[in-house]
């Protein structure tokens, strides 16, 4: 029964009085640590490490001085903390640092997967810096409305807490609701499928509306389903938070996040679908994947470049310094949440304020989408394949394969590992090769589809492309 163990590093000053809070809603074979014990680092139990067999919405809180149980965000105390769950003693450990509510005391977590390939979450920006060098507090304090969020702690260093905490002192959203509803942006929402179930998917758009109780957003699903949002129910607070309102499903008011405890009455099916579309809506807006001519589709998330359109200036922040949380959902497209080895040993290291570590960039490609490509077995020659942020790898076979991101303009397929001028064009259900890459590919499955042979590699001189000026130059149907 593998048995996941916390080692703790403090790299701040010796001088500092780091202290730790453990708090979960169950635990099992915890060691090194008492639970909901503020507790100094230097007077651990288990030393240095803390072990577990099981735990569940865990945090760890790593403060400074004698912090209150348990801090808050806007409260006087310095801190910063993690949070996971392990359900049982040989299931994997969800793990991941946050900063939804405030930029406090930095962390950095180190690991394995399933499988034993390293993992690192850290910070790339310093919370702190000096001589004019770039910060997270810096960052965030120039797009404040008001200095409200900036504290000065008891123990003399400053953090921010985010808008989760304090929504009306950050930009609001109005400008981009109301944008969204005077176009009537069109909103395609796929729910997640329920326990032995089917996903739903909703399709409607956004209203050209100005009062409280006027339907900003109206949906509904192939099977006579209403999705409503009214305008006073998707305030800043709200989308900042996601959560906090209620929506409207067949003309019944409920939360916008459905438990067992707030709608008694409710299935967990019914809770999946209504939840899993406020959590795409909120997503879209925080994140900046909502435009007026849309198609605003959920399954594109994973492939589109967050916060093109707008979104949440903070999350955005915590995004580009490091691989935390800045708002509620960004394990969904942020690549922020970690699934570790439950037998194998996390790292938790303490920086000081103005100092970076442990962020890494995670490679990633599209988890969903309309479009999807395939490049035949023997094709290894051709290296690391980008598009835009996106990367794909060879399998053993040296074949590749995976959803494509969502290009709605032509956009440069690189073979960086070949040389600079490695590249041809692709956009959605078109591409331009040239003659760079032998025989032609093929579009499949109504153009949604591109699939070139085996043993693809670069050809002998040749030249990249022009990038297309028509609309398409489009791959030969299937026969």
């Amino acid at each position: 029964m593998p048995t996941t163990t916390i080692n703790l590093t403090n790299d701040r000053a010796s001088t500092d009085d780091v202290r730790l809070l453990l708090v979960a809603d169950t635990v099992s074979g915890l060691s090194g640590i008492t639970l909901n014990t503020v507790t100094k680092l230097s007077e651990l139990p288990g030393g240095s490490a803390i072990s577990f067999d099981s735990i569940t919405s865990a945090r760890l809180y790593v403060g400074l001085g004698d912090f209150a149980n348990p801090p808050t965000p806007n409260g006087p105390d310095y801190f910063g903390f993690i949070e996971f769950t392990k359900t049982a003693a040989d299931a994997d450990v969800w793990i991941n640092l946050s900063n939804v509510d405030l930029v406090g005391l930095p962390l950095t977590l180190a690991g394995t997967y399933q499988g034993g390939e390293a993992f690192s979450l850290g910070y790339k920006t310093p919370v702190t810096a000096s001589g004019g060098a770039s910060s997270l507090i810096e960052e965030i304090t120039q797009y404040l409305l008001d200095q409200t969020p900036v504290i000065t702690t008891t123990t003399g260093q400053t953090k921010i807490a985010g808008p989760t905490i304090f929504p009306d002192s950050y930009p609001s959203f109005d400008d981009y609701v109301a944008t969204l509803a005077k176009a009537e942006a069109p909103l395609v929402i796929t729910s997640d499928p329920p326990a032995g179930g089917t996903a739903k998917t909703f399709t409607g758009s956004f209203k050209n509306v100005s009062g409280a109780d006027d339907v900003l957003i109206s949906m509904s699903s192939e099977d006579g389903d209403t999705y409503d949002i009214l305008l006073g129910q998707f305030t800043s607070a709200i989308i900042y938070a996601c959560d906090g309102g209620t929506i409207l499903y067949n003309g019944q008011s409920l939360p916008q996040n459905r438990t067992a405890k707030n709608d008694p009455g409710s299935t967990p099916a019914e809770r999946t679908i209504t939840n899993s579309v406020f959590r795409d809506i909120v997503t879209g807006m925080n994140e900046g994947y909502f435009s007026t001519s849309g198609p605003n589709k959920s399954e594109f998330f994973s492939g589109m470049t967050p916060f093109e359109d707008g979104g949440n200036d903070y999350a955005q922040t915590i995004h580009q310094g490091s691989n935390s949380y800045g708002f509620p959902y960004a394990d969904g497209n942020l690549k922020t949440l970690i699934k570790a080895d439950p037998g194998g040993d996390l790292a938790l290291t303490m920086l000081k304020d103005d100092q970076t570590g442990g962020y890494e960039v995670y490679s990633s490609t599209p988890s969903g989408g309309e479009y999807q490509f395939g490049i035949g077995a023997g094709s290894s020659d051709l290296g690391v394949i980008k598009i835009a942020s996106w990367s794909y790898q060879p399998n053993n076979a040296g074949a590749y394969g995976g959803f494509l991101p969502y290009l709605p303009d032509w956009t440069k397929m690189e073979f960086p590992d070949l040389g600079p001028d490695h590249y041809i064009w692709i956009k959605n259900g078109a591409v331009d090769a040239g003659d760079c890459l032998g025989p032609a590919p093929i579009w499949q499955q109504d153009h949604t589809v591109l699939v070139w042979g085996a043993n693809i590699a670069w050809q002998p001189g040749a030249t990249p492309p022009a990038k297309p000026k028509t609309a398409a130059l489009e791959a030969e149907p299937a026969e």
